[in-house]
């Protein structure tokens, strides 16, 4: 393999960015020619990304006025392979390897369950979704970050199943493992006075914060602890307000973007997630190879894969607000032992960049048959 290209929107903090930065870091280790296409070069993962890979960036405000650029991207630079992420872009790639006439392998990633993510949002999502039911096939290969929401693609966009490989996204256990020993930057973790409950994602509707603040303001009624949100959104304001009414201003923290979230994970005495839907949540995952117990409502569709049904952590029924608090609960009366923390850092070496990188060269390796 000559060169492969990487396409993003940018590098902004989320489970897409981070896993390009780190098989961008894999391929790059395996010494192939390797380039990261951007929209816009921004975000906080350029840092992470090897110095020996090409960044290439049209610098275009939004995806639209960067299709010219892309398309002589395809013609003139003549990569070998190109992986793109995200329904949007991935239907751009299509359409523009389709007008470059290139010869690249065209490999699709799908990062969410797309009958909640797209079909039932509103029109212009919906429209993408039948974009995608006309385009997707266009594609060499469509990955998707795990089986249940391959099985939701396949049904969704009504697409050949032979077109789908579900391959987990990597983890790079090295830096989690580095970046978890580093003092966290926040005040209740570095003098804890009692147990800290964390939670990681987008302040969006999805992600269902509102969930989590109801459910925790009945956990503070019978246990002293706190609850740290990391990350940012449009829903930022809703949230503020809900912590208000519940009274929980002195125990709920909103800090906004870390950029070492895994020391957080590590010093946390566990991760929660509420999720409507999930494509995969790499942060359940890296909590894992923090050694840090999850509770997790059971959404579609990753969650209950990467836990293994509730092998590796809680899983509660969605929308079960008393199973979500009585997990919390139980999670906080039976602190987790040395060899517990063990056991699912070992569980985490399932998703671990090597692996995950090795699936994508067999991957690529069987589309040059």
């Amino acid at each position: 393999m000559k060169k492969i290209a990487f396409l993003s929107y940018d590098m902004n903090v989320g489970g897409a960015e981070r896993m390009i930065s780190v098989l961008v870091n894999q391929f790059v280790r395996a010494e192939t020619t390797v380039d990261l296409v951007l929209v816009n070069r921004q975000g906080e993962f350029l840092k992470d990304v090897s110095p020996k890979a090409r960044i290439i960036s049209f610098d275009k405000p939004h995806l639209r006025a960067a299709i010219p650029a892309l398309i002589r991207y395809f013609a003139s630079e003549k990569p070998d392979v190109v992986i793109s992420s995200l329904t949007h872009l991935n239907l751009a790639a299509v359409i523009c390897r389709i007008l470059s006439r290139s010869n690249a392998k065209l490999i699709l990633i799908e990062h969410n369950t797309i009958s909640q993510n797209n079909l039932a949002l509103n029109l212009k999502e919906r429209l993408i979704t039948r974009a995608a039911h006309l385009l997707y096939p266009r594609a060499d290969k469509i990955v998707v970050v795990s089986n249940g929401s391959a099985k939701d693609l396949i049904q969704t966009i009504k697409i050949d199943p032979n077109l789908i490989q579900p391959i987990y996204n990597p983890l790079d256990l090295q830096l989690i493992r580095e970046h978890g020993n580093e003092t966290p930057d926040h005040r209740w973790l570095t003098d804890k006075q009692m147990p800290v409950l964390l939670a990681i994602g987008r302040l969006m509707p999805a992600k269902n914060f509102p969930f989590l603040l109801s459910a925790f303001s009945e956990v503070v009624k019978q246990r002293a602890c706190r609850l740290i949100i990391l990350g940012e959104g449009a829903e930022r304001i809703n949230l503020e307000k809900q912590i208000a009414d519940l009274g929980l201003e002195e125990m709920v923290d909103l800090p906004g973007i870390k950029t070492n979230p895994y020391a957080f994970l590590t010093h946390s005495d566990m991760l929660l997630c509420t999720s409507n839907y999930e494509g995969f949540n790499l942060t359940i995952a890296e909590a894992l190879a923090c050694g840090t117990p999850v509770v997790s409502v059971d959404c579609p569709h990753g969650p209950a894969e990467i836990l293994e049904n509730g092998r590796w952590g809680k899983l509660t029924p969605l929308g079960d607000q008393q199973a979500f608090t009585d997990a919390i609960l139980t999670t906080l009366d039976t602190p987790i032992s040395a060899d517990g923390r063990l056991a699912l850092q070992q569980r985490s070496e399932a998703f671990s960049a090597d692996e995950i990188f090795r699936q994508y060269q067999e991957l690529i390796h069987s589309l040059k048959k």
